[in-house]
């Protein structure tokens, strides 16, 4: 059992670890709660049809009760579930009418149904027949497709490597128990050494299909859609064919909620008008400045897809915030709120690098050779979402043309190794464009204006792309050939235009601007969108728009010579970035004492402390195996039979309960039914003599339940036949009567117990 619950566990960890959508970790409970009721109800010694009608009706009120729960909220469980059902038969709704979904309820459902049904399935027909084959294969597939749309962890095989060890040793040790029970029934003795030979056997075989599993990366990148070889092209048609289910998902092309380490260019959607959420801040901060609001950045580009080699997550207290920025010019410090208006949001997002969140999160990036700090992402867990109110202080800047015009080409080498990398299958075509663009030009400036307006004046805005060649890079296809496509077509291809110059820039996503109502920024799905930032000595990152569907970015000609849009006199008082706190006068909850930075891996952690206490299970339950199979005094018993042998070997006093359990363990099934109907009197407080016959025990329980007279009369009847006579007792009136008193027994006692 403990091999088939890591067996299925194990996709959903790796599903997990995606982050595609906040509280994937339900999956994880779902399916070990799968599994647990499918053991349980495949126990009950109960018809086929009534055990699969109990699973169905505990799946109706687990799955809902699981999927609607929103976390941090104590709302009644009826409201949550009719929420939960609006958004998801909005969601249908969308789905029929082959429009977008841009929220990752229906996907979280989805999952959550299928890892739900294979853990009962696996548990139930483990239990009932020794043969989970279904649910394994069901697991099987998930994981590789899982690891075949993420392959973004540092070693994403080897989930998939422990899950095929451990299918395997849950093979081997079925096929010698079946194999066992046909030999035993065949009169064949059985060598006690049967089962370890198959289980060196199993390990072997584990053993190198665990190699070739840690070397699965190759074979799935034959199949992406991605790779330009394989037959990524018969998926094509099959994933665009989902691109509306899974579009509020990360790495989705167009994201509409949270980003993670990797962001695939996509197909693209039509985006809604639902509002994701709203920032709070004085509008004379920002006059005269677009804004943009960042959640991630990518820093390297392949085969379409962006993804981020700065992974440090250091985790900030409210009081702690001293993070090493470089010394910028022409930066400001303004105060915002923002307030999501969505069920869960990962992601803040902010117009610039924060300087202090009024609550723990965690900040992405990593510390550079010169001691600062590059800044990638800012995320909190748990998640945030409607009625949550985020206070933060950012560094926004605002250079004039002339500054930036002025900056020469002196970025320090960390930059440079980051950001000027160009795929070399891309480099050559261009850089070629690129010096064709800039020909003439000087500045990086002028040079960045002009790749930013040759994207806008040369590649048509469309919503949505067709599919390109398989046998050539979508890029390289978006600028050259279809030279149409959405914002991240432009941004990237400006990205890698922009490095084929020797400047260094990088992918952005987040949203636009939105719209300003009254006394905030209003930022909607459709306000989802990808640009290019371009690093300019003592200026920092800055926003270009080469996306023809949006305003141009205009840069003021002079504000001020020292400190462009914001003066040096703006930021004169202001407290100091590392030292002082700028939520000083409001309450929040103070650090633990050993608060501090703590550096880690941005993928989502190693469930180490589950995968521990799941082994050492693994490894007591193997150790009393062999124990159990090397003794024939202990083989064939009940686990409080052999647990009561053992205590009693080394001299250990047996409780009561175990000895009772063992005595019971022992019984037939007939003698176990009456013993279960005994108990009802010590339960109802009427303890029997122990001269009692059981003839007068049953007419005591009678006296006090009437409606059970009959099935009674029957137990009793074949417990005196199986113990008192040489006759064959009918077991099966015995359970089917048995079943019939069970409810007006508890149902007594109950009411007694209640005194109604």
């Amino acid at each position: 059992m403990i091999l088939l619950l890591i067996g299925l566990w194990l996709p959903a960890v790796r599903l997990s670890l995606t982050k595609w959508t906040p509280d994937l970790s339900r999956i994880e409970f779902l399916v070990i709660l799968g599994v647990a009721a499918g053991l349980a109800i495949g126990y009950l010694r109960i018809q086929d049809w009534h055990a699969k009608l109990a699973l169905v009706l505990v799946s109706l009120l687990v799955v809902p009760w699981q999927m609607s729960r929103l976390p941090g909220q104590e709302i009644p469980f009826m409201e949550m579930i009719r929420h939960w059902l609006g958004e998801l038969s909005d969601s249908l709704r969308l789905v029929l009418s082959n429009q977008p979904v841009t929220t990752p309820l229906l996907f979280l459902t989805v999952m959550g149904i299928l890892f739900w049904s294979i853990g009962v399935l696996g548990g139930y027909n483990f239990i009932r027949r020794g043969k989970p084959w279904l649910a394994v294969i069901l697991a099987g597939v998930s994981i590789f497709l899982v690891d075949f749309y993420h392959p973004f962890l540092k070693h994403p095989a080897r989930y998939t490597g422990v899950f095929v060890l451990v299918v395997l040793f849950l093979i081997a040790r079925l096929f010698y128990l079946h194999s066992r029970r046909r030999w035993e029934d065949q009169s064949m003795r059985v060598d006690y050494d049967t089962g370890y030979g198959i289980g060196r056997s199993a390990l072997i075989a584990g053993s190198l299909l665990l190699l070739l599993t840690w070397n699965l990366t190759g074979l799935i990148d034959f199949f992406r859609p991605s790779s330009a070889s394989g037959v990524s092209g018969i998926w094509k048609n099959l994933e665009d064919r989902f691109e509306n289910i899974v579009l509020g998902l990360q790495n989705s092309g167009v994201s509409t909620g949270d980003f993670g380490n990797s962001l695939s260019l996509g197909s693209g959607a039509a985006l809604g008008e639902s509002v994701v959420f709203k920032v709070y801040l004085n509008p004379l901060e920002v006059d005269n400045i677009r804004i943009y609001w960042r959640g991630h950045t990518y820093d390297r580009y392949e085969n379409g897809q962006w993804r981020s080699t700065l992974t440090d997550a250091m985790t900030m207290y409210t009081s702690q915030w001293s993070l090493p920025y470089p010394d910028w010019r022409g930066r400001k410090e303004i105060s915002i709120q923002v307030s999501p208006q969505t069920r869960a949001q990962r992601t803040i997002f902010a117009p610039a690098p924060p300087l202090s969140v009024d609550r723990m999160v965690e900040v992405i990036g990593q510390h550079m050779p010169d001691g600062t700090f590059d800044f990638v992402a800012l995320v909190v867990d748990p998640t945030i979402g409607i009625g949550d109110e985020v206070q933060m202080r950012v560094w926004l800047g605002a250079p004039t043309v002339s500054q930036l015009r002025s900056t020469v080409r002196d970025y320090p080498s960390y930059i440079e190794d980051l950001y000027l990398d160009v795929p070399e299958q891309l480099a050559t075509d261009f850089q070629a464009l690129a010096q064709q663009i800039t020909a003439g030009l000087d500045a990086p400036y002028d040079k960045v204006m002009a790749i930013t307006s040759y994207l806008r004046n040369n590649i048509e805005y469309k919503v949505t792309v067709d599919p390109h060649p398989i046998d050539r890079d979508p890029l390289e296809w978006f600028l050259f050939e279809s030279r149409e496509g959405f914002c991240n077509y432009y941004a990237s291809a400006a990205v890698l235009l922009i490095r084929s110059v020797g400047i260094p820039a990088r992918m952005a996503v987040g949203y636009a601007e939105g719209v300003y109502r009254g006394e905030a920024y209003e930022v909607r799905t459709k306000d989802s969108h990808a640009w290019p930032e371009v690093y300019f000595p003592d200026y920092g990152w800055v926003e270009f728009e080469p996306t023809a569907s949006q305003p141009e970015t205009v840069f003021p000609q002079e504000r001020d010579d020292e400190g462009g849009i914001f003066s040096r006199e703006g930021l004169e008082g202001e407290a100091d970035r590392e030292g002082a706190d700028p939520f000083a006068g409001r309450i929040f909850g103070e650090p633990p004492e050993d608060a501090g930075a703590i550096a880690g891996d941005a993928v989502p952690a190693f469930p180490w402390l589950t995968v521990i206490v799941l082994s050492l299970l693994l490894a007591i339950a193997l150790t009393l195996t062999m124990i159990v199979n090397r003794s024939p005094d202990l083989r064939g018993r009940s686990i409080p039979e052999i647990t009561e042998k053992l205590l009693t070997a080394r001299n250990i006093r047996i409780p009561g309960w175990l000895t009772a359990w063992s005595r019971f363990s022992q019984l037939s099934p007939i003698a176990r039914r009456y013993a279960l109907v005994n108990g009802y009197l010590y339960l109802s407080g009427d303890r029997p003599e122990p001269g009692w016959t059981p003839q007068e025990r049953i007419a005591r329980i009678t006296d006090r339940v009437p409606q059970v007279r009959y099935q009674a009369a029957v137990l009793l009847e074949q417990f005196q036949r199986e113990s008192f006579s040489d006759h064959l007792a009918d077991d099966k009136s015995t359970r089917v009567a048995f079943r019939q008193m069970l409810f007006p027994l508890l149902n007594a006692w109950w009411r007694k117990l209640l005194r109604i």
